[in-house]
């Protein structure tokens, strides 16, 4: 794979020596993020005396933190053909047993990969693009809260030959979601001789088993309305045990966002979603959901936003509905700052209320999230099917503009209280007790 990366740049700086080629960039974006809690029913210590000593704040054992790097390479060939490489890598940059005792991707070693290459072909209003990359649509993105974000190996067209509109069609093969948001991947290892070896990793893993289409179109023909509609196929092997028996998924976004009024000065928003998915289980079920939204925004320095979702009961499987289709977050409304996949489960009807003012370089906000599970909950029965939460996310950012040019550093800190029944339990028979959480974030970006 490493002689794969140095032909891959050899190329491009080739390229660009032969062919006189000026539009080369050149990206490097860096991530240090560091969390600490005070969840002292997940972090339970042993001391000396075989009592019990509750984890908080700024304790090794209840702190995860990692550090992420991109070093990205494009250029524009022709005007009808363009290319681009990212290679990431990962570690615990010294943190690991010292002031965190995990990281976000599930790894503690230092590990490398080919996150993105790609090459893009373009014919009038319509591109094709082939490889290794990042997707953004309503049941199918990558999430990028982690130090480095999700990305695909796939093939997506872009068509904007009807006035007003895009047309968006994509396969997916392979991702490296479990990889880069937890939950662990192949190792990456340095050798006997301090070499990376990376011959046997397999960051890169099948999407449900036999991956996935993706087909919508984007509409603004009507001034300050934008109308969405998505169709998604997934195929799945019911022998893998994680699939619990599915054999297949077909899923529905449709989405209708106004904004009217001044842009320049005023402007008020409101939204509609409807999403449902049909799920193929040994038996057969299907679930919806519908999100409501308001909003007001003044110029680029407040906006408030007021929303409401709704998934639908479903009685057969009890599975939920609107979560992304690679990992735990959503594209709803409602979804929380932190607390992933939780507004998503069955019967759950969720409120979220958000506020931002910025002024300058910074961004001062509050998000809160409240989600409500019909079932309740069962006396002597693990709390794995409800869906009770509380999150208030209090934000506060800096950007900070190097000077000749260096690029830009952007500074975030973030107070966290979250009472969710499945989380921090005394024990699997009771509701979570409320905690609390500090999450520090470094990004540069040159």
């Amino acid at each position: 794979m490493l002689k794969t990366i140095k032909l891959l740049l050899l190329s491009l700086l080739l390229a660009q020596t032969l062919y006189a080629i000026d539009n080369i960039d050149y990206t490097v974006e860096a991530n240090l993020f560091y969390a600490t809690y005070d969840d002292s029913y997940n972090n339970k210590r042993v001391d000396a005396n075989k009592q019990t000593d509750k984890s908080s704040l700024f304790d090794k054992e209840s702190s995860i933190g990692e550090f992420g790097l991109q070093l990205g390479v494009s250029a524009d060939i022709a005007k009808w053909l363009d290319a681009g490489l990212i290679l990431a890598l990962t570690s615990p940059l010294g943190m690991q047993n010292f002031m965190v005792d995990g990281t976000f991707t599930g790894s503690t070693k230092t590990r490398a990969w080919v996150n993105e290459v790609w090459v893009g072909v373009k014919f009038k209003r319509t591109s094709l693009k082939i490889g290794r990359m990042q997707i953004d649509t309503p049941f199918l993105f990558s999430e990028n809260w982690s130090v480095v974000p999700e990305t695909f190996e796939s093939a997506i067209l872009h068509s904007n030959d009807i006035p007003d509109t895009t047309v968006y069609i994509a396969t997916v093969g392979k991702y490296n979601g479990p990889s880069v948001l937890g939950g662990g991947y192949a190792d990456y290892y340095f050798d006997n001789n301090n070499t990376l070896d990376v011959s046997d990793g397999k960051i890169f893993q099948d999407f449900h088993n036999h991956g996935a289409i993706a087909v919508g179109a984007i509409n603004g023909s009507i001034e300050n309305l934008s109308i969405q509609a998505w169709y998604y196929g997934v195929n799945t092997d019911p022998n893998e045990e994680d699939t619990k028996r599915l054999d297949g998924m077909k899923s529905y976004w449709l989405q209708a966002d106004l904004e009217v009024g001044d842009k320049e000065e005023n402007s008020y928003l409101a939204g509609i979603q409807y999403c449902s998915t049909d799920y193929n289980y040994d038996k057969s079920s299907k679930n919806d959901v519908l999100g409501l939204m308001i909003g007001y925004a003044h110029r680029d320095m407040f906006g408030v936003k007021l929303s409401y979702t709704h998934v639908g009961n479903d009685k057969i499987n009890r599975v939920g509905a609107g979560k992304n289709l690679a990992g735990n977050q959503s594209q709803l409304y409602t979804e929380a700052w932190w607390a992933y996949g939780v507004i998503t489960r069955n019967d759950t009807q969720a409120y979220n209320l958000s506020v931002q003012f910025k002024p300058r370089d910074y961004i001062i906000g509050a998000y809160y999230t409240q989600a409500k599970n019909k079932n309740g909950f069962a006396i002597d029965t693990p709390y794995e099917s409800d869906a009770d939460l509380v999150e208030l996310t209090l934000e506060l950012t800096k950007k900070i503009t190097l000077k000749e040019n260096y690029g830009e550093l952007d500074i975030g800190l973030y107070y966290l209280y979250t009472e969710y029944a499945n989380d921090n339990q005394p024990s699997e028979t009771q509701k979570g007790k409320p905690y609390n959480s500090i999450h520090l974030d470094f990004t540069y970006n040159f």
